[in-house]
């Protein structure tokens, strides 16, 4: 599990290039050596109040 977040802006539906791509990196090895093929999951992106 990541430590970085990803701040999404609700009126643009945007996020901070920088931070995605940190994310990314991160998240890059786990990705490549999942089994049985590469595969991410990323839990709790969506807020409560969504």
């Amino acid at each position: 599990m990541s430590a970085t977040q990803l701040h999404i802006n609700p009126e643009k539906l945007s996020i901070e290039t920088t931070a995605a791509r940190a994310l990314g990196k991160e998240s890059a090895a786990t990705y490549q050596l999942a089994l049985p093929y590469p595969h991410g999951s990323f839990g709790s992106f969506i807020p409560r109040n969504t």
